[in-house]
């Protein structure tokens, strides 16, 4: 990567940061502007549910469970797997509206907030139980 931004002659605007501690990572994604996501497979993946939550507007694939998390044009961004130009020009879109860079990245984290809490989710885990198993099941 060192190399290739070598090359393309965007070395003094790029830091490889290397390995971070997970306190450190989320402070530099908590700094940014925005957090890109261009990935080919995911799951539901953790770091845009962090960015959202730190109030940081996404830009992400729309591949797997990245559509269930992001609501494309309300709590992030959304573009083509591989479709560089799509990828470029949403980014360019986030930066160049405030406005909408703002609202994006509020709505984000209202939406993981709402529906990624730990404590709820343990509560429904254990009202499932509940209603399943016939046991009583507490969460603290």
């Amino acid at each position: 990567m060192k190399a290739l931004a070598e090359k393309l002659g965007i070395a003094s605007a790029v830091t490889f940061l290397g390995r971070l501690s997970e306190e450190r990572t989320l402070a530099e994604i908590a700094q940014s502007d925005l957090l890109a996501l261009p990935s080919f497979m995911e799951g539901l993946p953790i770091v845009l549910m962090e960015a959202m939550a730190l109030g940081v507007p996404v830009v992400a694939s729309r591949v797997a469970g990245i559509p269930e998390l992001v609501d494309d044009g309300l709590s992030g961004l959304l573009f083509a797997p591989s479709d560089w130009d799509q990828l470029a020009g949403q980014i360019e879109r986030l930066l160049n509206d405030q406005a909408l860079r703002g609202a994006v990245a509020e709505r984000g984290k209202a939406k993981v907030l709402a529906e990624f809490d730990a404590r709820k989710s343990a509560m429904q885990m254990g009202r499932l139980f509940n209603d399943n198993f016939g046991s009583s099941v507490a969460v603290n």
